[in-house]
């Protein structure tokens, strides 16, 4: 004898799969709206995009939740080094924080670094120790293509950023921005192994604010203007 059970449904059929296998005679008149609205109603997925460690955008499921180092915002810094032919270079660093309070002026003064292994801030900083540590300000922002997402193995960085107009000074063989916030001289004292970068305790050896003649720079330290990650994200630099 043959069953008379209904047949079971699979869960993953859908009212419009429904829909479209039934004779437009047998539908039930609500259900065309019924169809559209959860067509409607139906969540759509996302996507994120982000740069990858190449500097390459990716995709990721806004279903995920951002982890928590990629939901805080941060100043832009920019590590300035040297070589020993004395070709100077630039990168951009955000894993940058002090790491003392140095209440008095006895008391010294650091940072922690973290540095892009196998590339050539890293390796001068292995081989000298010494490096410019530039506070960034919004007039910057549109150079972070070219310091952050360029190999100074590929490109002479500030030769490129001469021939775009930026002002280089140089202070004990290491270039800087003329128009950046601030600059702090810093020499490494320790690292420690971070997977694909190293951290760096540097000591604050000095810092100073750039000499400008320019006049539109007159607000330039104010925090306003400083370079932040939210501002390239807003931009869409980064």
């Amino acid at each position: 004898p043959t069953s008379t059970a209904a047949p079971r449904c699979s869960s993953t059929l859908s009212s419009s799969s429904i829909a479209s296998s039934m004779p437009s005679s047998h539908l039930p008149p609500s259900l065309p709206l019924i169809t559209a609205v959860a067509e409607t109603l139906r969540p759509k997925r996302r996507l994120r995009f982000s740069p990858s460690a190449s500097g390459e955008a990716t995709s990721k499921d806004c279903s995920q939740p951002l982890p928590p180092w990629s939901r805080v915002d941060g100043p832009v810094y920019s590590v300035s080094t040297s070589d020993p032919q004395h070709k100077g270079n630039m990168n951009i660093a955000t894993y940058v924080s002090a790491a003392s309070i140095a209440k008095t002026a006895e008391n010294r003064k650091f940072y922690s670094i973290a540095l892009f292994k196998d590339t050539r801030t890293h390796e001068n900083v292995k081989r000298d120790g010494r490096i410019l540590l530039q506070l960034l300000t919004r007039k910057q922002a549109h150079l972070v293509q070219l310091l952050g997402k360029t190999s100074a193995k590929e490109v002479n960085k500030v030769d490129r950023l001469s021939e775009m107009g930026q002002k280089i000074q140089w202070k004990n063989g290491i270039p800087y921005f003329q128009s950046c916030a601030a600059v702090c001289e810093l020499e490494c004292i320790n690292s420690l192994d971070a997977d694909d970068h190293e951290l760096g305790l540097f000591e604050v050896k000095n810092w100073f604010e750039p000499s400008n003649t320019d006049d539109s720079k007159k607000s330039e330290s104010d925090e306003s203007q400083i370079l932040y990650l939210s501002f390239l994200r807003e931009k869409n630099v980064i």
